[in-house]
This record gives C-alpha cells, sequence and structure tokens, in this order.
C-alpha cells in the first residue's frame, strides 16, 4: 500500500505494484545475518536494522542489475582502478 498510494499520490503511472505490465524496482535482502535475527518482524528488520551489505539482488524496471551483490551492468573494477588513479592525479597538483 505505501508504495501503490506513494505512486498516485505523485501522479505517477504503472508503478507502485509488482503485477503485468507496471515499471517494477524491488530488491532481495539477505536475511540470514545475525542483526536480522530472529525472523519474527522482517518488515521492521528491513527498515531498521537492514543496510546495502544486506542486498543481494537488485531490479530495475524488471531487469536485474545486481546478483548476489555483484553489479552487473557496470565494471566495478574499472571504476575502483580510475577513481584510483583519478584521487592520485588530484594529489599531485
Amino acid at each position: 500500500m505505501a508504495t501503490e498510494y506513494g505512486a498516485a499520490s505523485i501522479y505517477l503511472n504503472n508503478v507502485g505494484r509488482l503485477a503485468a505490465g507496471m515499471k517494477a524496482d524491488f530488491i532481495a535482502i539477505d536475511i540470514d545475518q545475525p542483526h536480522l535475527l530472529p525472523h519474527s518482524d522482517l518488515l521492521s528488520h528491513a527498515v531498521y536494522s537492514a543496510s546495502a551489505k544486506d542486498v543481494e539482488h537488485v531490479w530495475i524496471n524488471g531487469q536485474q542489475v545486481v546478483k548476489h551483490g555483484k553489479c552487473l551492468t557496470l565494471d566495478e573494477e574499472e571504476i575502483r582502478r580510475k577513481a584510483q588513479e583519478t584521487f592520485e592525479s588530484l594529489l599531485k597538483r
């Protein structure tokens, strides 16, 4: 209800629900972590205890972009390398 009514409140169409024909962004969280136990109130755990490190899978507009914590659409090693090179070049200025 939160996502469906939230989308409607800002006049977004085809979002807010997991249904055929709707745009869908969603995540899967690895709930088998000590800080997410006991499995008594998973919604509360997701809101108050889970972090980005617990995200196992991500789908954007129905396409999986993260699988088992690894980005499928970007070269993370290349991004890290370029970031380090850029940092080092800034230090030399």
